[in-house]
């Protein structure tokens, strides 16, 4: 089965499921989130810097729209920032958006799980420390999977906290550090109708 052939039968999958939530009157949710990203960098691409592979840290935000389609279904916008990450003689800052289809399996009163899957494009910019050059471009996009999972809390039908863990595809020094982004977060999410 071609490629082309698969996308179809996904997005006809999706479609069908979309259309028996739609009955269930979906509604907003606008998301705020904090938390802690981690990423994986290769200096490689650094002129005059060692050749390491750093895993660091930083702090990262989330902004989200969703439009919840039942208890079982969403589908979510998202805008995501990450950094700074260093190595020797680099700073690696991430921004990227998105959008995502969710799955939530109810387990307990006002508790679901969640999974997340989608496109997102995740933009980084390189800023090189002193006394180093950068001999590629300063910042790259990358196109890619999203996938997470997480657990959601509903305070109210208007308020829900989640906690979810998110990975994301990177690409910087025109493809000699690449991988994945694992963003770790607590969101609210809030519906104002």
């Amino acid at each position: 089965m071609r490629i082309s052939n698969v996308k179809a039968v996904l997005i006809a999958a999706w479609t069908c499921c979309c259309g028996v939530a739609f009955a269930a009157d979906p509604y907003p949710l606008y998301g705020v989130g904090l938390g802690l990203g981690t990423a994986t960098i290769n200096n490689t691409h650094m002129t005059g810097a060692p050749t390491t592979v750093l895993t660091d840290s930083a702090s990262a935000y989330s902004f989200s729209f969703d439009m919840r389609l039942s208890n079982w279904h969403a589908v979510e916008a998202e805008f995501v920032g990450m950094g700074d990450y260093s190595a020797t003689g680099l700073t690696a800052q991430m921004t990227g958006y998105g959008i995502s289809a969710l799955g939530f399996m109810p387990f307990a009163s006002k508790w679901s799980l969640y999974g997340k899957g989608g496109v997102t494009v995740m933009t980084s910019t390189l800023t090189p420390g002193q006394g180093y050059v950068l001999s590629t471009p300063s910042t790259e996009t990358k196109t890619g999977l999203v996938l997470g999972l997480g657990v959601e809390y509903a305070l109210a039908p208007e308020f829900a906290l989640r906690l979810s863990m998110t990975n994301y595809p990177y690409s910087m020094g025109a493809g000699a550090a690449s991988g994945r982004l694992a963003m770790y977060t607590l969101a609210a999410q809030v519906n104002f109708r």
